[in-house]
């Protein structure tokens, strides 16, 4: 029996009255199971939808039907809306994706996709001293693809003399993919570097890196700016996680 029915004051103790009052229980034993909707739902009634194997339930104003979960399984597995406690594993079923969910804000949460495409990994190398025309080897990530987003560089000693044709020139070399990382030379051209000062390279080409990829930094001495050959440099690269 798909819905409750209506005893009216007209049904007399007799077969029409039983028949009535055995539909009635039949619904409440099985949640108004039927491929169609109650014609006559009331507020917080609960429907089995067999066409969809939906678990419904209409709600407080009566103007609709909630659902509360699928019938395909052994149970709902529900959790109430202010929060709760998994005690299994969840399964998407390998098409499923896990939307509309709020970024993680402790260290034990789950980052959301949007967290984790946005992080900004670094990997320091030590570059030592300069004095001169040199290149030095910056290891790529271990494993993903990512993006570079910038590389910096930090000394101890900061230069002076600098100008437009007396600076350092900065240039980042991806030597598995033979690719330059910027369009051009990044070079002081009159600015110096300050002392413990974050100097970026501002790179804008050829960003996209697979995980084997090693990059080089190559630094060229034009003039005589100050010589760095004493300072302890640092150059970092700033990239984020793509796959």
């Amino acid at each position: 029996m798909a819905d409750f029915q209506t005893i009216v004051s007209t049904d007399t103790v007799n077969a029409a009255l039983l028949t009535r009052a055995v539909n009635n229980f039949t619904a409440g034993q099985n949640s108004c199971a039927s491929a169609t909707a109650p014609a006559s739902p009331i507020a917080y009634q609960f429907w089995a939808d067999t066409t969809t194997g939906l678990f419904k339930q209409r709600n407080a104003a009566n103007s609709a039907w909630i659902t509360w979960g699928t019938m395909a399984s052994t149970y709902l597995g529900l959790l109430s809306l202010s929060g709760g406690t998994l005690t299994g594993d969840i399964s998407g079923g390998g098409t499923a994706k896990a939307t509309s969910f709020a970024d993680s804000t402790t260290s034990t949460g789950l980052a959301t996709k949007g967290q984790i495409d946005a992080r900004i990994l670094i990997a320091p190398v030590y570059i030592g001293a300069l004095s001169a025309t040199a290149s030095f080897t910056m290891a790529a990530g271990s494993s993903a693809s990512f993006i570079i987003s910038d590389v910096k560089i930090l000394s101890d000693t900061a230069t002076s003399g600098s100008s437009g044709g007396t600076n350092w020139g900065f240039n980042v070399y991806n030597v598995t993919q033979s690719l330059n990382l910027r369009s051009a030379t990044k070079t002081t051209n009159g600015a110096e570097i300050a002392v413990n000062t974050v100097y970026a390279l501002g790179l804008d080409q050829n960003l996209t890196i697979a995980a084997s990829d090693v990059l080089r930094l190559d630094v060229t001495k034009t003039g005589s700016p100050t010589s760095l050959s004493a300072a302890r440099i640092i150059a970092q690269i700033n990239y984020k996680v793509t796959t």
